[in-house]
């Protein structure tokens, strides 16, 4: 789920494999399957090994288990396809590498049948998740025999039989059993994470948004966690039950991407695709078909990489694209995945409303803490005081102005707590301005007052234009609708820093470059041509502006301050949706970066390049996904026209 979205190599089709240097062989070359909903449905010739199909794999030397014609249908389910798998008792297993996922949660399910026990009696543990070639589950699945006939089933976290539970029902020989289970990565700990075990839950919950009571709730914790998860295993001992049978594997971030009923899945058949390798000299030829269109080929070192760097020039040959490159690494990874460069609205499109949502009010205390947008306070922000006795017009002496935006939720582990943005103008006092969140507990009233600029009322909150969609109960992800001034109306369909999806994969960090340090985006450089006050470097790092100035922040915005052309500037461009802290995680969303130009001081003289992404980021677990754009790297133009080296304001985490 690269966080999100776990998927055999991926269902919109991610393929990894994996190749040596120069002098040896190809360690593996997955022809993977890969499956609309993280679906396995066995779809194999009935007798073949499971090892060597798609992208299964033997972990020992013997083919362990066989596909089986016929399936293990549960009711309610989205009905059976393909065959089923089997395996006997033996010391062998077969797995198949998923995406990596590190944060979050994830489930997966399978009917179950276990044929025949025999004479074994005990813990076998026969499936899990894990990481690489570790041997150690999280969560592991045991059928816990208790005489040839009979048996129940556990759940554990890591190795043994100390964080976990044996579930109370028995089953016999022969009973189908739908089973799930879930990994929940928490951060609060080293041994924080939780698994839960459901065992034939009802089909009334079967694709529902949130998942029912376990039957096994919260295992594991105080059982070391695991770095991230990588790998599902069918696995195979000795001294086990005899014969065991599982049908309709499925993997996901939710409860009903695990459960789907007919409905959900009637329009998304399975995908087939090939991706081929092929050492050619001192070099390897990698190669997959042209009808798989909006896919890119990109490289890492190691499966779990938080950066995959784009692999480059593809050539068309025939009905394939390939790539050659050098086999001079010991190992190598590659996927092929679906790009976030791809056919999401241009951001040419998009026009943030600028000050048209604002509403006035008066604070409780003469200071409001500035937070993010979990509710954690800036540093530095208890200084920042407001003064409520400015008496410009914009609402009237006595009066703050509140930027409603949006109202956002955070729980704190107690009550849902609210957030408004506010950035400056009426009521606050240089150089203390607040720029933030602000908890709504912190204001007294909010309501309208007058505007004596324009001598009408601005709007109320709850009033269309003042937070207009949050307010009226949409999520962050369904963002802002733009203002369009020629019509005086607003735009629902292009709207601002809405959710988008699929969202890339790789997990990046934002990286604050502050004021003053070697690598700074100038302080001189302006989006605006002849100009002064038009500055970048506020956007890569704002904190110093603030408070007592201590704070580092980067900053993320509804739309950008230009358009696509990196030169036209956009309406309402640059307006700010929250503070991004240095090392805030965030991952890219489908919209093409912006390369806008940087104009020098005052003047319409080019000297740098400015690249801003829009992405996805929240700012810790209990704060809510916010989506936006922000700076991501910045290049001088030397004097020679060309420019010079990239300085990154993200990284890996």
């Amino acid at each position: 789920m690269a966080k999100e979205q776990l998927r055999f190599l991926h269902d919109r089709i991610r393929i990894a494999f994996f190749c040596v240097g120069l002098n040896a062989f190809v360690l593996a070359s997955l022809s993977a399957v890969a499956f609309t909903n993280s679906y396995e449905p066995f779809s194999y010739s009935a007798g073949a090994a499971l090892d060597g199909q798609g992208s299964w794999y033997l972990t020992g030397t013997t083919s362990m288990g066989t596909i089986e014609a016929g399936n293990l249908d549960v009711s309610g389910l989205a009905g059976s396809g393909g065959n089923r798998y089997t395996w006997p008792s033996g010391n062998d297993s077969v797995r198949v590498p998923l995406d990596p996922v590190t944060n979050g949660a994830v489930y997966f399910s399978f009917a179950l049948r276990i044929d025949q026990i025999g004479s074994f009696t005990g813990h076998d543990t026969f499936t899990g998740l894990t990481l690489g070639t570790a041997t150690t589950y999280f969560p592991k699945i045991d059928a816990v025999c208790n005489s040839s006939n009979a048996y129940q089933l556990g759940i554990y976290k890591n190795s043994g039989t100390n964080f976990g539970s044996v579930a109370s029902p028995t089953f016999t020989t022969n009973d189908t059993v739908f089973v799930v289970a879930r990994y929940t990565f928490n951060t609060g700990s080293s041994s924080d994470d939780t698994c839960d075990l459901w065992l034939n839950p009802s089909a009334a919950t079967f694709g529902a948004g949130t998942a029912p009571t376990p039957t096994l709730a919260a295992i594991g914790a105080g059982a070391a966690d695991i770095a991230g998860l990588d790998r599902l295993t069918w696995r195979g001992t000795s001294t086990s039950a005899q014969k065991k049978t599982v049908d309709e594997l499925r993997l996901g971030s939710t409860w009903a991407s695990v459960t789907p009923t007919q409905s959900s899945v009637s329009s998304n058949p399975p995908l087939t695709a090939a991706l081929g390798i092929q050492l050619n000299g001192r070099n390897v030829l990698i190669s997959w078909p042209t009808n798989l269109a909006g896919l890119s080929l990109t490289s890492a070192t190691q499966l779990l990489a938080p950066i995959w760097t784009p692999v480059t020039p593809v050539l068309p040959q025939g009905t394939n694209n390939t790539v050659t490159v050098p086999a001079l690494l010991p190992q190598q990874v590659f996927q092929l995945k679906a790009s976030y460069e791809s056919t999401y609205e241009s951001a040419d499109n998009w026009n943030f409303p600028n000050d048209n949502y604002w509403v006035c009010g008066v604070l409780k205390n003469a200071t409001a803490p500035t937070r993010y947008s979990d509710g954690s306070l800036v540093n530095g922000g208890v200084g920042y005081n407001v003064d409520t006795n400015h008496s410009t017009c914009e609402c009237g002496s006595g009066w703050v102005r509140f930027d409603l935006h949006e109202l956002i939720p955070f729980f704190d582990g107690v009550k849902t707590n609210w957030l408004a943005f506010h950035k400056g103008g009426q009521g606050y006092s240089s150089p203390q301005l607040p720029y933030g969140h602000l908890l709504l507990d912190d204001v007294a009233i909010l309501d309208g007052a007058l505007d004596c600029s324009s001598t009408k009322d601005v709007p109320h909150r709850g009033d269309p234009g003042a937070g207009l969609a949050q307010v009226q109960g949409q999520p962050p992800e369904y963002g802002a609708p733009s203002w369009v001034s020629s019509t005086g109306q607003w735009d629902s369909t292009h709207r601002n820093g809405r959710g988008g999806s699929p969202v890339d994969p790789t997990r990046y960090a934002v990286k604050v470059v502050p004021h003053g340090a070697t690598n700074e985006l100038p302080a001189d450089w302006q989006y605006k041509p002849n100009v002064t006050s038009s500055r970048y470097n506020k956007y890569a790092d704002d904190g110093p502006e603030f408070g007592d100035g201590t704070a580092h922040y980067a900053l993320l915005t509804w739309s950008w301050l230009m358009k696509g052309d990196g030169v036209t500037t956009s309406g309402g461009g640059g307006m700010v949706r929250a503070l991004l802290r240095d090392g805030q995680e965030f991952y890219r969303c489908p919209v093409k970066a912006i390369n806008g130009v940087a104009y020098g001081y005052n003047s319409n003289q080019v000297v740098g390049e400015v690249t801003a992404i829009y992405v996805k980021t929240r700012a810790s677990g209990a704060g809510p996904w916010l989506y936006g754009w922000m700076i991501s790297a910045h290049r001088a133009k030397l004097p020679d026209g060309s420019f010079g080296p990239t300085i990154d304001h993200i990284s890996s985490p």
